[in-house]
């Protein structure tokens, strides 16, 4: 009862985390929107000493912090159920790639990896998998951890594909994993820049990566820019620090 009486609860960790576009239900702003799994502690000072619930945060917006949550139990059924319609398209045309990615992106989105994973299987170890396949089972794979296979699959789809920045951004995230990987990954981002230079989401990633790689000059570039696609960046917690580090307070 002394533990108790002198702890806390808190959360610990992320698990499962992923980041698609979507509208936010709290400020009603369109952009992407972050779900992950954490588990619920009972905390003594810093440490977590017993574990509790285990939950499925989701439609967690980066600007104003709303989102929502469910117990991590009731959530995977619940996302089974949500992918149901899915799958049984896919079970309709199952030589239909746009079906079997549209459920593999709904299963990501939904933060069942190895569920998404085993829907591209068929596809991703063909002789030559299309770099749509790639770049998602690359995304995946992040998500779990396994960052050498991520890598592999995600410098395969820019390879095939590199007009596609969408497969630049998320191959940078991978590099950023690694710190000998910044300048590659700073490259790719500019890369990705150049190709969609209206995604606020490719400005905001290579401003953090200049902003922690000390290169001032760039990092006040890319937030600026960032800034001028998405002026509420200012005062979202998520950015508002790095912003102020940067360009200062309005």
């Amino acid at each position: 009862m002394a533990i108790i009486e002198e702890a806390w609860v808190g959360f610990y960790g992320r698990r499962a985390e992923v980041t698609l576009p979507g509208t936010c239900e709290g400020c009603g702003k369109h952009l992407p929107l972050t779900a992950f799994d954490t588990r619920e502690w009972v905390r003594l000072g810093p440490l977590p000493v017993f574990p509790l619930w285990a939950w499925r945060f989701y439609d967690v917006c980066p600007l104003c912090g709303h989102g929502q949550r469910m117990k991590l139990a009731e959530y995977r059924h619940w996302a089974r159920q949500q992918a149901a319609s899915r799958r049984d398209a896919l079970d309709a045309e199952p030589g239909c790639l746009g079906v079997r990615l549209d459920l593999a992106w709904h299963l990501y989105g939904l933060g069942l990896m190895y569920d998404a994973l085993a829907t591209l299987a068929p596809v991703l170890y063909d002789d030559d998998p299309p770099a749509a396949v790639r770049h998602c089972a690359g995304v995946a794979l992040r998500t779990l951890g396994r960052h050498a296979e991520a890598l592999a699959q995600l410098v395969a789809a820019v390879e095939q594909e590199p007009s596609e920045a969408a497969y630049r951004l998320d191959l940078a995230r991978v590099l950023r994993a690694r710190r000998s990987g910044l300048a590659a990954a700073a490259e790719q981002l500019e890369a990705a820049a150049e190709i969609a230079p209206g995604a606020a989401e490719v400005w905001i990633e290579l401003a953090e990566l200049r902003t922690h790689s000390h290169d001032t000059t760039g990092a006040q570039a890319a937030w600026l820019k960032a800034v001028g696609l998405q002026p509420e960046l200012r005062h979202a917690p998520l950015y508002r620090g790095l912003i102020e580090q940067v360009l200062g307070r309005d």
